[in-house]
């Protein structure tokens, strides 16, 4: 069952919020626009809460996180989210004037182009009007010659004359001489090559092998005392499908235990939202492959904002572990009852039993079960039931 093993944390985004922005408790209830504006900064735009948080009690020299009882003393709850929300309004503010300024960019960019396009195709039709004029000149000239020669235009008799080159060396010298200053240097650099070479193999004929040494701190015994505290109030669920499958190995004599593993589709999730705070109707949308990554980076981002890039710990956070176990039978319902005369409830029975004690770590099922059902019990699974010496 070890690939079996399945978890999902379902995180509480207000008591988040709330603690990583320095506000008392249950302060933005009430502030729905200012948590859709938080959302919009901390996931959209990857705005630090440093930015934005609560920072009067650092100012006055006291701690970011003072007690309910002391809140009433310094600074109440409407300062603390008045000064959030001023944050938060700053930063928006400033957003909206770099996307008006990026309009305008855009703007100007999108009028610069269509005017270098119109220049373009001006000097297109001028140039094709000059070649028309040429045309019709060298026509008039034509035909304006003498009857016994023809004129020809004035471009047809041009010729273009390629210039000799003059040289008193033959080219037989000049392509011997070129393989000659190929060869010499390769030749050299082949004999430095093989000399570096041997000077190289000789000095490691001299030099010894260093011997490397690793060294290994040993921890102490109070480091040792913290690690095994710390170790034992930490309880470790990757092991609760291992300890599942020994308890099942004794217990299950049947061995109808299989596995089965739990798949996250790639495609295929489904989204619910509202377009708007107004909206009535809640709207459906089938992500694919590209919207389940943009999905999953927006919530990472979130949770990177919510925990101070994990210097915070989240409370209220609820995580959800699943081992998943089909109880399989060697036939089918109708032979397994008549054939073999088996009550398949007994056998389901006694699997749940099983998966149930390890997982809450009870080691005497008797107390799982009602009384009035104990006896029962006790007769069709007695492996259940028996005493350690």
């Amino acid at each position: 069952l070890e690939g079996t093993l399945f978890g999902m944390v379902v995180i509480q985004i207000k008591p988040a919020l709330e603690k990583v922005l320095n506000l008392p408790p249950g302060s933005l209830t009430k502030e729905i626009q200012l948590t859709e504006d938080l959302m919009t900064l901390f996931i959209n735009y990857q705005i630090p809460t440093d930015l934005i948080s609560y920072r009067g009690d650092e100012i006055d020299g006291v701690e970011a996180s003072p007690s309910p009882s002391r809140i009433d003393n310094r600074s109440s709850m409407h300062t603390r989210v008045e000064q959030v929300r001023r944050q938060a309004d700053t930063m928006m503010r400033m957003l909206e004037s770099k996307k008006t300024k990026l309009v305008e960019e855009s703007q100007k960019a999108a009028a610069y182009a269509k005017n270098q396009k119109e220049a373009m195709m001006q000097r297109k039709l001028k140039k094709g009007s000059s070649h028309d004029v040429e045309y019709s000149t060298y026509s008039t000239m034509s035909t304006t010659s003498s009857a016994g020669t023809r004129a020809m235009p004035r471009m047809a008799s041009m010729r273009v004359e390629t210039p000799t080159i003059h040289s008193s060396i033959a080219p037989e010298e000049i392509v011997q001489d070129k393989g000659a200053d190929e060869d010499a240097p390769k030749v050299g650099g082949a004999e430095q090559d093989h000399d570096h070479d041997r000077e190289s193999d000789g000095d490691k004929g001299d030099r010894e092998p260093e011997a490397k040494i690793n060294t290994v701190e040993e921890p102490s015994a109070g480091d040792e005392g913290v690690a095994s505290a710390a170790a034992a109030a930490m309880e470790d669920y990757t092991r609760l499908a291992v300890d599942l499958d020994r308890a099942l190995e004794k217990l299950d004599a049947d061995g109808a235990v299989r596995p089965t593993k739990i798949t996250v589709e790639e495609n295929g999730w489904v989204k619910h939202y509202r377009e708007s705070l107004l909206s009535r109707s809640e709207s459906v949308k089938t992500l694919l492959q590209e919207d389940v990554k943009k999905e999953t980076d927006r919530a990472f981002d979130l949770l990177d904002a919510l925990s101070r890039s994990g210097g915070l710990v989240l409370e209220g956070a609820e995580l959800h572990v699943l081992v998943a176990a089909t109880h399989a039978f060697d036939k089918t319902l109708i032979d397994t009852v008549a054939v073999d005369n088996v009550n398949p409830i007994e056998k389901v029975e006694r699997t749940a039993l099983i998966m149930a004690a390890q997982t809450h770590k009870i080691t005497e099922i008797s107390r799982m079960i009602d009384q009035n059902f104990l006896k029962r019990v006790e007769s069709t699974c007695p492996a259940l039931f028996k005493k350690k010496n």
